[in-house]
């Protein structure tokens, strides 16, 4: 029965280049080292006024060139250049500009003291990417290299969930993993795995078919098959059927006490077995059945912490 009480501490868990028409533009034309990356639509904070922004390393003869304009402008079949983005370059012959436009070619050209040095054409400008270009008077432009300017999205883990939101967005990630039930040999395993993204001490995830029964659970594959429905904390909170309820909802958290393994409540010494448990949020959600289409429960929950 101890085993068995355990079951609810649970938590969860090529490079494209495009022009202003939408067909993808190569790189053919220009010297490259690194395939520059899909285009994004969120820029990072810092650069939230540009599409794109391009660090320019202007060179001749292998010496930076400083004190240089270099512009930019969008190239389109029929018009004239428009040059509408520029930067100084300083000691080291760099510069960064930022460029307010599409996906696309752009030419370049670069002048000192009114006279232009050099010029540069068929150079692809990936938005949302800040982009390395190489500018060599007499030579061809070269993209060293694009990063994304998006910031990247941190991966929810077992060991993030420490509040309603992060455990809620915990369970949706391990959903949207998963697909579906029965899982994959392979993610039922990494479901399992402690210390992995999916569990992380008593957070972990469980299954439960409408019956209350345990189909699947992260922490201890021997509790699969027992029939929980009519389980209920001190406070008489049968909390299997107001999960099974909240993920017929479409998903919800409920509120009840449960033994924390990490608690001694009843203050015995021993860890496990305490009737008394302690305060226990679990979000619940369904997920199909994709061999017989039916809605499950798939749950996991978190032990707040108690204010002395």
């Amino acid at each position: 029965m101890n085993h068995i009480r355990s079951i609810f501490v649970i938590a969860l868990a090529s490079g494209l280049m495009w022009s202003c028409g939408g067909e993808r533009v190569t790189q053919s034309e220009i010297g490259t080292e690194e395939q520059v990356g899909r285009p994004l639509s969120k820029l990072a904070v810092a650069h939230h006024k540009a599409q794109a922004v391009v660090m320019v390393n202007l060179s001749r003869d292998g010496t930076p060139v400083s004190g240089a304009t270099v512009e930019f402008s969008r190239s389109i079949a029929g018009q004239a250049p428009d040059y509408q983005w520029s930067g100084t370059t300083d000691e080291k012959g760099q510069t960064l500009v930022e460029i307010a436009s599409g996906n696309g070619y752009y030419q370049a050209r670069a002048s000192q003291d009114g006279v232009e040095i050099g010029s540069w054409s068929s150079i692809p400008i990936n938005a949302g990417y800040k982009v390395i270009l190489y500018l060599p008077i007499g030579g061809k432009a070269q993209v060293k290299g694009s990063y994304s300017l998006e910031e990247p999205t941190k991966q929810i883990t077992a060991r993030d969930v420490v509040d309603k939101k992060t455990l809620k967005s915990f369970v949706g990630a391990a959903k949207e993993y998963a697909k579906s039930f029965p899982f994959s040999e392979d993610i039922a395993e990494e479901f399992r795995q402690e210390g992995g993204r999916w569990k992380h001490e008593a957070i972990y995830l469980a299954v439960l078919n409408s019956e209350g029964v345990i189909v699947y659970h992260a922490a201890n594959a021997d509790l699969e098959g027992q029939n929980l429905i009519n389980f209920e904390d001190p406070n008489g909170v049968k909390y299997v059927q107001e999960l099974i309820a909240a993920a017929a909802a479409g998903g919800g958290f409920v509120a009840y006490y449960f033994d924390n393994p990490a608690v001694d409540e009843n203050g015995d010494g021993e860890l496990t077995g305490d009737p008394i448990g302690s305060p226990k949020i679990s979000y619940a959600i369904p997920i199909t059945d994709s061999q017989t289409g039916m809605e499950l429960t798939f749950l996991s929950g978190f032990y707040p912490k108690v204010k002395e």
